[in-house]
Formats: C-alpha cells, structure tokens, sequence
C-alpha cells in the first residue's frame, strides 16, 4: 500500500504544483487585494511561486517518506519505482523551468533590439 502512495505522490508532484499554482493566481487575481494591474504577466507571482513550492515540496516530501516506508517493511527493491518516478519528474521540472528561462532570455533580447 505503501508502493502505491509514493507512485501516486511521485505522479502528482507537477501537476499539483501547477494546479496549486494556478489557484493561487485566480484567487489573488480575482480578489485583487493588492490592487495591482492584473493585465500584467507577473502580477501575483510571488504568491503563485510559493504556492507552487510548498505544494510540490509536500508531495515530494510525501512520495519520499513513503517510499522509505515501503522499503522498510516491503524491502529495497519496490521501493524502486516510486523513487524513479519521482526522478524524472525532477528531472523534467528542472529542464521545463531551464528552458523556460532561455525562452525569457531570448524575448529580452528581442524587446532590447526593437527599441533601438
């Protein structure tokens, strides 16, 4: 059983991160305590990242005691799998927000060129 909650945890690591995001900026966006231009692609950020952190360093949090757990009582290799899962997802996460941040880099570039 526990084998199945750190696959699970390992599963849900992005897409709860995403979603707890995505929350978090329709709510502030909704609400708009701040009283900030909305219009603008970095209003709320902060709050959003920090959902998405928290979120995602629960799950993996989760996924890890977990499969510690199914190691303990149901021995080092179905431990395995739930540990792989949570790798690449890592792994993808980090090449996503690599990439991501190469992206802005290069529309900075663009914006600094045309206003010549």
């Amino acid at each position: 059983m526990n084998q199945i909650r750190a696959i699970i945890c390992a599963s849900l690591f992005l897409p709860a991160s995403m979603l707890a995001s995505a929350l978090t900026g329709l709510y502030f966006k909704s609400a708009n305590p701040s009283n900030v231009d909305i219009t603008t692609g970095l209003a709320y950020l902060r709050q959003q990242l920090v959902a998405a952190l928290v979120v995602g360093l629960v799950v993996i949090g989760l996924s890890i005691f977990f499969s510690y757990r199914t190691s303990k009582y149901e021995g080092p290799k179905t431990a395995k799998l739930p540990l792989l899962v949570l790798s690449f997802g890592l792994v993808l996460t980090i090449c996503l927000a690599i990439t991501n941040w190469q992206v802005s880099q290069v529309q900075d570039r663009y914006k600094s060129s045309s206003l010549r």
